[in-house]
């Protein structure tokens, strides 16, 4: 069988460029370009010790619970050959405390471009610095990129009442409410899902779902999901109560306009 392919149309940096010969291809780097050999005239880079240095273009999301669990998507350039190139990830505290990023394993990591980890739980939140350190042939080279923890706090709830057949846009004011993975955050009205509809770092705007159980009138704390961070504030509650029923309507008639 043969199969036809261009590395410059495959891989746009050196080392996913090279890392495309570990799974049958024969490309080197060249002059700033994915080549094969027959059409390069500068120096042919066939090592990724040669590469340019990582770097990270941007980390998503670059603030997170203190809670384990966030999901933080490195992207850049120049990441590794392959996933066995990622040594390690790291976060370290203005203290100069490290704790690891957990890999979150070789599905995930795109080639040169990509590595996904997983952050583990802090006591404090603070500003840290992630860290990668990425192995080129003989060399490791490390890069790094600011991440924070932070505390996310729930302060209010308006209204703080509503009908159990839902259907009432609700807010929810606090502080640090837009970190972590934003399709990882969830709100719960009385254990009633509340669907979100929008997420910004100062509240959280949700269409209240409907209750089906038999207990109105109990006030019952607000929980945000953040990630893995289970979130409530003192006095934010939030009561299901009654539908209103309507017996008469006055006037019944109208004159047009």
């Amino acid at each position: 069988m043969c199969i036809l392919y261009d590395c410059n149309e495959l891989e746009t940096s050196c080392s996913s460029c090279l890392g495309r010969n570990l799974v049958g291809f024969t490309c080197g780097w060249c002059s700033n370009e994915c080549a094969v050999t027959e059409e390069c005239s500068h120096t042919f880079l066939t090592t990724t010790a040669m590469c340019p240095l990582p770097i990270i273009d941007s980390v998503q999301p670059n603030r997170g619970p203190t809670a384990r669990g966030t999901h933080v998507y490195i992207s850049g350039t120049d990441l590794g050959a392959s996933y066995s190139d990622v040594i390690e990830v790291s976060l370290q505290s203005v203290t100069g405390t490290s704790v690891s990023c957990l890999l979150a394993g070789e599905e995930t990591y795109v080639l040169g471009r990509g590595i996904v980890c997983v952050t583990p739980s802090v006591m404090l939140g603070g500003n840290y610095v992630l860290k990668v350190r990425i192995q080129r042939e003989s060399i490791a080279e490390m890069v790094s990129a600011p991440y924070s923890y932070e505390e996310p706090r729930l302060t209010a709830v308006d209204p703080a009442f509503g009908p159990k057949s839902g259907g009432i846009e609700v807010v929810i004011s606090g502080s640090s409410l837009s970190i972590g993975n934003i399709h990882n955050t969830g709100i719960l009205l009385n254990g009633v899902e509340c669907e979100i509809i929008s997420i910004l770092d100062t509240h959280i705007s949700c269409v209240s779902g409907e209750f089906q159980g038999s207990m109105f009138g109990v006030s019952v704390a607000v929980v945000a999901f953040i990630d893995n961070a289970n979130v409530s504030g003192d006095g934010v509650k939030f009561t299901y109560r009654e539908d209103p029923v309507y017996f008469s309507v006055s006037p019944q008639r109208v004159i047009p306009a």
